[in-house]
């Protein structure tokens, strides 16, 4: 008999994530996967998961699942209120579940996006090598049409359990702002761009709009002049950067489309895709010039830090081993 979680409510929005639905964009597939990539690969980490498994994205609070088995989990992501049977708990760490348990999300303050990994995953069939839910594709998800969980939905689990207590170190937990300043990689149509438009792009201050969604965030402010010139449509990365002929910025996110026609500017690095992704509406927002070469050198720095603190709590679980 298979375990599952019952969905008793989805808050605003939970959808089946795990890694990208990469090498399809050529007959017009999304890549999808989490929206904030960070803290999902952490969500999974906390539970003993090597890679990127099935597991929740909500947005949001007010989610509420009820668990039939025994399990362990974690939830990373904004700053919340984890209830679990009424008893509060604290985010970016692993806990044990028991039969009959019911989990709540509430009171997100900053960063709307959670993620909810189980201990082996969760049981649902990949599509085109993901299980990520894109509902503008119509692929991924609990059904395999890319929609979001819906209340009295079973999700099936693994029932397993990852015996040692683990919680992410405090440097690692994403810090989400109401003012972020984001680092724009220039690209190679920002030379299109008149000289008064580019200096007026990187000194606008821009508001993250409530139509944002896991495919773009958009934004409100002084618009700039878009280039008139025609430009073919091509393959649109993450973190693309599009003026669109309204003259506000668009970047584009995980369930982007995969062609475009726009201008670029250029591109948005993947740390700062993270941090979009978890901004909430009213945000205020500046673009923060910069060249490959520094953008390469912060990534790997970046992506030293992150593996001394993957060590660093890999350290605890075997301290924790030792002494038990």
């Amino acid at each position: 008999m298979s375990s599952f979680m019952t969905v008793d409510h989805p808050g605003l929005l939970s959808l089946v994530v795990d890694k990208e639905r990469l090498g399809f964009q050529n007959i017009g597939i999304s890549a999808g996967g989490p929206a904030d990539h960070y803290s999902c690969h952490w969500a999974n980490k906390l539970v003993g998961n090597d890679d990127i498994l099935p597991c929740i994205e909500v947005v949001g609070d007010g989610a509420q699942f009820t668990f039939s088995d025994d399990c362990t989990i974690a939830i990373t992501g904004g700053t919340s209120e984890i209830r679990l049977n009424h008893a509060i708990h604290p985010s970016w760490q692993n806990f044990q579940i028991k039969s009959g348990d019911r989990l709540q999300i509430q009171n997100s303050a900053l960063g709307i996006r959670h993620y909810i990994a189980v201990c082996g995953g969760l049981t649902v069939e990949p599509i085109f090598g993901s299980a990520t839910a894109v509902t503008r594709d119509g692929l991924g998800g609990q059904r395999g049409d890319g929609s979001a969980v819906s209340v009295s939905e079973k999700l099936a689990y693994k029932c397993k359990q990852f015996p040692w207590a683990l919680h992410a170190p405090k440097q690692a937990i994403i810090q989400a702002h109401k003012s972020l300043c984001i680092d724009l990689v220039m690209g190679y149509q920002f030379d299109k761009f008149k000289p008064s438009g580019r200096q007026q792009f990187f000194s606008n201050n821009y508001t993250l709009t409530p139509n944002s969604s896991r495919m773009a965030a958009r934004f409100a402010g002084s618009p700039i002049l878009s280039p008139s010139d025609p430009i073919l449509s091509e393959g649109i990365a993450k973190g693309a950067l599009q003026i669109p002929p309204d003259g506000l910025p668009i970047v584009m996110l995980a369930d982007r489309q995969t062609v475009g026609g726009y201008p670029k500017l250029g591109s948005v690095t993947s740390h700062a895709s993270d941090l979009l992704a978890q901004a909430c509406a009213g945000s205020e927002v500046q673009f923060n010039p910069i060249d490959f070469q520094l953008a390469h050198n912060k990534l790997n720095l970046k992506h030293v830090a992150t593996q001394r603190l993957y060590s660093e709590c890999e350290a605890n679980r075997r301290k924790a081993e030792y002494l038990s």
